[in-house]
């Protein structure tokens, strides 16, 4: 096994240095506070947004809400009847 044992003498090469980020520093040495940066303006695409709202998962059925519809639509809605608990 001549791949698992290394010459004697064999000498492993250096650790690379980590790059490190030169942080920006105000008159008296003291690093500014960091700011998020800004967020990529995006390009409106019409058909991204469609598909976006037709893949979306319904939302639960609330009777209620259903109810107020029918009324603002001027259709009949039944009264609530009080469910026992």
């Amino acid at each position: 096994y001549m791949q698992e044992s290394p010459p004697p003498d064999y000498v492993a090469p250096p650790v690379p240095q980590r790059y490190q980020r030169e942080v920006p520093t105000d008159e008296e040495g003291n690093p500014f506070p960091a700011m998020p940066r800004q967020p990529r303006p995006r390009v409106y695409d019409p058909e991204k947004e469609r598909l976006k709202r037709a893949l979306r998962p319904p939302l639960p059925y609330n009777p209620e809400k259903e109810r107020l519809k029918r009324l603002l639509r001027g259709q009949y809605a039944p009264p609530i009847e009080e469910q026992p608990r």
